[in-house]
């Protein structure tokens, strides 16, 4: 596995984890600060996870139809 693919995925983990000490936040405090906050990393996620697929696809080597690579 490529560092690039590593790095990407420690991310996605990190923003995971995140967001899941965000959401017990929101439900212990029920801030709606707290909560907009939460909905915004929940976001990141998503971001961060589309990265992670980009970046897993475009290390793909060339072939017939791509010849320079993805």
């Amino acid at each position: 596995m490529d560092i690039k693919i590593k790095f990407a995925f420690l991310t996605v983990l990190i923003v995971v984890f995140q967001s899941i000490l965000k959401v017990i936040g929101v439900l212990i405090t029920g801030s709606l600060s707290f909560l907009s906050e939460t909905v915004d990393t929940l976001t990141d996620v998503l971001f961060v996870s589309i990265s992670l697929y980009t970046i897993y696809h475009s290390e793909k080597p060339a072939d017939y139809e791509h010849m320079y690579g993805h």
